[in-house]
C-alpha cells in the first residue's frame, strides 16, 4: 500500500494511507504503520541521510519503536522460555561421586546411566573413584596435623610470660596487617561458601532420596538391583568432614605461610579444590559423561506435580535418619566456625613475632 501510494498512480491508496496514519496518530500510545525503509530511516537517520541530526520528534519515535520491539521479544521469547523451563523443582540435580555410586548398579541395569564399554573395562575408572574418597577423607586430617605441628614447633609466637601488649606493638608491621586483612576475608569467604554448599547438598540429598525411593520400588518390581543408600551416608559424612576440616586447616596454614598474602591466597584456592574433588562438575572428569543432571531434574519436576506422592515420600524420609540430617549438623558446626576461625586467626597473627 505504501509503495503504491508513493508512486502517485492511485490516489485512493494515498488517501487510505493518510487516513491510517492520521487515525493511528490520534490514538495515544498507538504507532502508525511504517514500511521497513521508513522505520530503518527513523532508527538510523545518520546512516540513511548523512549529516542529518537527531530531532526531538525522531528521538521520541525511535524510543517508542525500540520499547515496542523489546516488549514483543520479551513476551514472545523470554516468557515462553521461562514457562518451558518450569519451576525450581525442575532445576538440574548436581551430581557427585557418592550419588553416582549409590545409583550405579540400578542405573546400569535400568538404563538410567550410559555404560560405555571402555570405562567398564578400564581398571583405572573404579580405582580413580576410590582414590578420590581416600583423598577427601585423609587429606584434611593430614594437612591439619602438619599445619598445627609447624605452627607450634617453631619459635613463632611471642613469650607469654612477658608484656604481651608490648610484644604485639613491637612486631606489628604493614605486611602483617595485609596478612590479617587477606586471611580474614578468605576465611569468611570460605566459610560462607561452605554454608552455601552444605545448604545446597541438603536440598539435593532430599531430592535424591525421594527419587531413590521410587527407583527402589521399580527395582523390586522388575527384579533389578536397588539403589544403595549407604553411599549417600558416606558421601554426607566425607563431604562434611572434608569441608569442616579444610576450614579448620586454613587457620594454621595461613599462619605458617612464609610468603605472606600470596601464600594465603594460593592455600585457600588449593583447599577449595580439595572439597570440590568429588563433584561431577569439578576439575576431575571421571563422571562427566555418566551423570545427566538435567534429565534427573526433569524427573523430579514431573514428580513434584503430584503433591500427594511427594508428601508421602517426605513423611517416609522424615521418619528415619537420612543423609540430609548429617548436612544439617554440619551447617551448625560451620556456622560456629564462621565466627571462631577469623577471630582465632587475627589473635594468632598478632602474637606472631614475624
Amino acid at each position: 500500500l505504501a509503495v503504491t501510494a508513493s508512486s502517485g498512480k492511485h490516489p485512493e491508496c494515498t488517501a487510505r494511507l493518510g487516513m491510517m496514519s492520521t487515525s493511528a496518530a490520534a490514538v495515544p500510545g498507538v504507532l502508525a504503520y511504517e514500511t521497513p525503509d521508513t522505520r530503518r530511516f527513523a532508527l538510523s537517520p545518520h546512516i540513511a541521510q548523512t549529516g542529518a541530526p537527531y530531532t526531538a520528534v525522531s528521538t521520541a519515535r525511535d524510543g517508542q519503536l525500540l520499547v515496542r520491539d523489546m516488549l514483543r521479544f520479551y513476551d514472545r521469547v523470554v516468557k515462553t522460555m521461562q514457562e518451558a523451563e518450569g519451576n525450581v523443582q525442575f532445576s538440574p540435580i548436581a551430581g557427585s561421586l557418592y550419588r553416582f555410586l549409590a545409583w550405579r548398579e540400578y542405573g546400569y541395569a535400568s538404563g538410567l546411566f550410559r555404560q560405555p564399554r571402555d570405562k567398564q573395562q578400564n581398571p583405572f575408572f573404579n580405582k580413580g573413584l576410590m582414590l578420590v574418597i581416600v583423598i577427601q577423607a585423609l587429606g584434611p586430617l593430614c594437612l591439619a596435623l602438619y599445619c598445627f605441628i609447624q605452627m607450634f614447633s617453631r619459635d613463632r609466637l611471642v613469650d607469654m610470660n612477658t608484656n604481651i601488649l608490648g610484644e604485639i606493638v613491637e612486631h606489628i608491621s604493614f605486611l602483617k596487617l595485609l596478612r590479617i586483612i587477606m586471611g580474614v576475608l578468605l576465611l569468611l569467604l570460605f566459610c560462607l561458601n561452605g554454608l552455601y554448599v552444605l545448604e545446597s547438598d541438603t536440598k539435593t540429598n532430599k531430592r535424591i532420596i525421594h527419587l531413590s525411593q521410587v527407583f527402589a520400588a521399580a527395582a523390586a518390581r522388575d527384579g533389578l538391583p536397588p539403589p544403595d543408600l549407604r553411599w549417600l551416608y558416606l558421601g554426607s559424612l566425607v563431604n562434611s568432614f572434608c569441608l569442616i576440616g579444610c576450614a579448620c586447616c586454613m587457620w594454621p596454614s595461613f599462619i605458617i605461610s612464609d610468603q605472606g598474602a600470596k601464600d594465603i591466597l594460593f592455600d585457600a584456592l588449593a583447599l577449595t579444590f580439595l572439597y570440590n574433588l568429588d563433584d561431577v562438575a569439578g576439575d576431575l572428569s571421571f563422571l562427566e559423561d555418566q551423570w545427566d543432571g538435567e534429565m534427573l531434574g526433569n524427573m523430579y519436576g514431573k514428580m513434584s506435580e503430584e503433591p500427594d506422592l511427594v508428601d508421602s515420600l517426605t513423611v517416609v524420609r522424615e521418619s528415619s535418619f537420612t543423609p540430609d540430617n548429617i548436612d544439617v549438623w554440619a551447617i551448625r558446626i560451620m556456622t560456629m566456625l564462621t565466627l571462631v576461625l577469623p577471630i582465632s586467626f587475627v589473635v594468632t597473627v598478632l602474637l606472631c613475632k614475624q
